[in-house]
């Protein structure tokens, strides 16, 4: 690779969320949700809904855009699962840039992991197949119990991997850390956690909660957000 090495990257640390921010997940998210709902009875929803699922705790979209009892949205989160671990992981492409910037990060000393609602399982195979792992320390997903599935205590967990407190402290001096992602979950978990954060304009998110949010920086292209990752 000919691109020269930064002088000087703008954090020590990024976190970065998966689907809408490294990878476009679309096509297999879309066909696991369109499978789930039909094995649920539920009637099918336009393209714009489906693009809901991408981000939120499953359970949240199933009940919150399908309308299902919570009862019914487990066992929906469950038919997904089995469906995605087989189907829809296969699903995804990742985002043009990404890989030399990943690799301009890590030439520059950026610590990096990922922080996902995703199950951590599916994360880890999605890493691995896209060739995302030798530029990280962490892969840090939903589990299994559905005891862990918000964007704060995913951060957290991200933290805690990278053996930093969490959430940071805010009155003592700590790394430059960002969290990266393309929905406003990623931004308050950002904030929960007193961590800088960034949203990315070109994934799934809808902007206008973007900004409401109110991220510290914000990035329309992978091109973007490279720079201003590399502080150049």
């Amino acid at each position: 690779m000919t691109t020269p090495k930064p002088a000087d990257a703008s954090f020590d640390i990024v976190i970065f969320d998966l689907d809408g921010t490294l990878i476009d997940s679309r096509i297999g998210i879309h066909s696991s949700v369109v499978h789930t709902l039909k094995e649920m009875g539920v009637p099918a929803v336009d393209q714009e809904l489906l693009s809901q699922f991408i981000g939120p705790p499953l359970i949240d979209s199933f009940q919150g855009i399908a309308g299902m009892s919570e009862p019914d949205a487990e066992r929906a989160v469950a038919v997904y699962k089995e469906y995605f671990a087989v189907e829809g992981i296969k699903g995804f492409e990742v985002y043009e840039g990404v890989s030399e910037m990943l690799w301009l990060l890590r030439a520059s000393g950026v610590r990096m992991a990922i922080a996902t609602t995703k199950d951590e399982v599916f994360a880890h195979e999605i890493a691995l197949n896209a060739d995302f792992m030798p530029f990280l320390e962490a892969v840090i997903g939903s589990d299994r119990e559905g005891t862990m599935v918000r964007k704060p205590e995913l951060v957290a967990a991200a933290l805690r991997a990278l053996k930093l407190p969490a959430p940071l402290p805010q009155d003592t001096e700590t790394p430059r850390i960002t969290m990266v992602g393309d929905h406003a979950l990623d931004i308050l978990g950002a904030k929960a956690n007193n961590i800088a954060s960034i949203a990315v304009t070109y994934g799934f998110g809808n902007n206008e909660e973007l900004q409401q949010a109110q991220p510290d920086h914000m990035a329309n292209s992978v091109m973007e957000l490279r720079n201003l990752l590399l502080g150049v």
